[in-house]
């Protein structure tokens, strides 16, 4: 009885805490903002790059992102991708690139509402592209509440700086 009891206010607890369940996402293409010819570079790599570390994520489906990037000059509205892509979330935003400094404004959307799950609003140096793109993943894994291995928050937790020009170069040769 009392086993019971505790089994079902745990269960309770979490149906009524959690009232989000994202279990898969589709990073969409990240809008390249400014005047720097290298931004749509820039801005493709983090896509790509911000894809694979959240597509590393125990627990977490992430769309491939050759498969959401046919969505970069669509217009169609992110409720309507969501359910093409038979995703729970959808991460959309921008970068803006300002000589060797980053701007990067990313949203995580609520794919069956259009409600934004979380917002975060990055300023970094380039060097510093590969450290920030970990910093991205585990704030959206903390605000769809997926637990972090250890050894996966070390990982997204480590310090990577490069200098910007091998970023603008890798970005160019990654095109």
């Amino acid at each position: 009885g009392i086993l019971c009891a505790a089994l079902l206010m745990f269960a309770y607890d979490k149906w009524w805490t959690r009232d989000l369940e994202v279990d898969s996402l589709a990073v969409l293409p990240i809008a390249a903002l400014g005047a720097d010819p290298d931004v749509a570079y820039v801005a493709e790599a983090m896509t790509y790059a911000l894809n694979s570390e959240l597509g590393r994520i125990r627990g977490l489906s992430v769309t491939s992102g050759t498969t959401a990037r046919k969505y970069e000059a669509s217009d169609k509205g992110l409720l309507e991708i969501a359910s093409e892509l038979n995703v729970d979330a959808l991460v959309e935003g921008s970068i803006q690139l300002l000589e060797d400094s980053l701007k990067i404004n990313l949203r995580l959307i609520e794919g069956s509402s259009d409600r934004q799950l979380w917002s975060g609003a990055f300023d970094r140096r380039l060097g510093d592209f590969l450290t920030v793109q970990g910093e991205i993943a585990r704030e959206i894994a903390e605000a769809i509440e997926i637990s972090l291995s250890p050894e996966t928050e070390a990982r997204l937790a480590r310090n990577r700086e490069t200098s910007p020009a091998a970023v603008r170069f890798w970005s160019v040769g990654r095109h």
